[in-house]
């Protein structure tokens, strides 16, 4: 394995940050972010695995392997501690790096984004098992009409929608799309993983952040998630869906600041 072969970028000045994007995305989607906070913050931005300019160097559905190589990497490019931000999927990894590594995560921020993101049994919060496996077994038939209906959800509910998904279509468009192979590993993680019952083993201070109109991520699973983790707090954006940083940006990027300096 060639960790160099998963993509780094670095902008900004300041205290690091790293930022990890959702499924199916990249981190082009998180200019808004770094173009405001360029000065405030030296930005860390990883197009996972399969995803972006990043080559499959892991399979992404073994999430832990995937929390070991993303870590690994910044720990050979920052010094010291980070802060560490995780988007929808990325929340997972973002999760698990907190766990895993408490004395190199200094602060967390999750982004529309759960312990557990399929419905179970004793667990309501989260997406139907039926949708996760449409989604796989469309993939393999129209892989791009896929992608651009899973983007569509994510702006379901949100003011100026067509606005917005035109927008994140654009820049989407601006790297190259992700390999099928990563896009069903990434499908299999969110099936299969449970962070429930390691909310306690996150430490570091954390910040959730989410849209009360999420058709994906639920207002009561990131409340879950503030009141299991023990240093959490949570915000959620009115008439905000599953990309606050891009339909709130000033209130997401306030949030940021006050949060981490």
């Amino acid at each position: 394995m060639d960790e160099q072969e998963l993509n780094i970028e670095i902008r900004g000045k300041g205290p690091p940050l790293v930022l990890l994007h959702g499924w199916g995305m990249h981190v082009g989607l998180f200019q808004a972010i770094v173009e405001t906070l360029k000065d405030r913050f030296t930005f860390y931005l990883v197009d996972l695995p399969g995803h972006g300019d990043s080559a499959a160097v892991v399979d992404l559905s073994d999430l832990d392997q995937t929390a070991q190589l993303v870590t690994k990497k910044i720990q050979q490019l920052a010094n010291g501690e980070i802060n560490l931000l995780g988007w929808s999927l990325g929340g997972l990894i973002a999760q698990r790096m907190a766990s895993l590594y408490p004395e190199f995560v200094a602060k967390l921020i999750l982004v529309s984004s759960s312990a557990c993101f399929e419905n179970k049994h004793d667990w309501g919060y989260g997406i139907e098992p039926i949708i996760l496996d449409q989604f796989s077994s469309e993939l393999e038939n129209n892989y791009q009409q896929t992608l651009d209906r899973f983007l569509s959800i994510q702006f379901m509910g949100s003011a100026q929608q067509k606005i917005n998904l035109k927008r994140a279509r654009n820049l989407i468009a601006m790297k190259p799309a992700p390999a099928t192979a990563a896009l069903q590993q990434g499908l299999g993680l969110l099936k299969k993983t449970d962070l429930r019952n390691n909310l306690s083993a996150i430490k570091c201070p954390c910040l959730l952040l989410g849209g009360e109109h999420d058709t994906l991520i639920p207002a009561r699973a990131i409340r879950f998630m503030a009141e299991n983790i023990p240093q959490a707090r949570c915000y959620l954006f009115k008439g905000g869906s599953h990309a606050p940083f891009l339909t709130h940006s000033v209130a997401f990027n306030s949030n940021l600041e006050q949060f981490l300096l």
